[in-house]
């Protein structure tokens, strides 16, 4: 991801970011979000549009790894005024119904193209000529009419690709805010818990460090699974796109964790001090 798409990016998850901390209803957030998602990806198209790529790994790259990570923003929220304005009303067994409902229906789909998401995930790319190139002819297993696609902006895996990882994303969503928060008790039944005060980013650094460093059932987990479960416990809103922050760590300069190595200096720190003063240490 060059220098400009990266700084489109980032500013385009910092206005996610502050579109979703008010105090509006998830309606409101989504609103807010699709305008913020289109005029990004707007802007990315323009982008592209007054040049062209350097060479076929450039075009590929942008189609399977940079597009998808704005195109997924515009289909998540969309997707999400839907599911939330045809919710029921009722206690929290009607919305869990609801919930379980759209997450098979989100598996249907989602399990169609699952050959797709694995292709990305496992760093695959025996195919990605077929799949990743506007010229393409396609691939045997996109069945889908791509006719009303734009062709300079657009291959029908690419397409595809968005609309998975935004599924990925609305499922983690619907079991938090749904399925899950059935089995929370009403505030005043609660007892006070924890709760994360630490910016979002901080926690993706956090959940990816553990589940990398497999202290979770063995190693046998995902980040996903990890992300909700942390999200359920500590009554995080949703952490949008945790896959496409990782990245950006990935590629970063200097400091990929900063939160990570500040809770090195702190721990540290606090150990030097009861070095210093044992008997006052806790």
């Amino acid at each position: 991801m060059n220098i400009n798409i990266q700084s489109l990016y980032e500013r385009m998850q910092q206005a996610l970011r502050q579109a979703t901390a008010g105090p509006e209803t998830t309606l409101e957030k989504a609103g807010r979000c699709i305008g913020i998602a289109t005029t990004h990806l707007t802007e990315l198209k323009d982008y592209i549009s007054a040049g062209d790529f350097g060479t076929i790994e450039d075009e590929i790259e942008f189609f399977k790894e940079v597009k998808p990570s704005f195109h997924k923003e515009l289909i998540f929220w969309s997707e999400l005024i839907y599911i939330e304005s045809h919710k029921p009303l009722g206690d929290g067994r009607s919305l869990k119904r609801y919930g379980e409902q759209k997450l098979k229906e989100i598996e249907a789909e989602y399990g169609r193209y699952r050959w797709l998401d694995t292709y990305r995930r496992k760093g695959s790319t025996y195919a990605d000529t077929e799949l990743f190139l506007r010229q393409a002819s396609g691939h045997q297993l996109l069945d889908e009419d791509s006719s009303d696609l734009d062709g300079r902006f657009t291959t029908v895996a690419s397409h595809k690709l968005s609309r998975l990882l935004a599924l990925t994303e609305l499922t983690s969503w619907i079991q938090v805010n749904y399925v899950l928060a059935s089995k929370i008790p009403e505030k005043e039944d609660q007892k006070a818990g924890l709760v994360w005060t630490g910016s979002k980013a901080q926690l993706i650094e956090l959940v990816y460090a553990l589940e990398s460093y497999g202290v979770f059932n063995n190693g046998k987990t995902n980040v996903k699974e990890v992300m909700e479960y942390f999200q359920y416990c500590f009554g995080v809103d949703k952490v949008a796109n945790y896959y496409g922050y990782f990245q950006g760590m990935r590629i970063r300069k200097k400091d990929r964790t900063p939160f990570l190595n500040g809770l090195v200096e702190q721990t540290i720190r606090r150990m030097d001090e009861s070095d210093e003063f044992p008997r006052f240490a806790t």
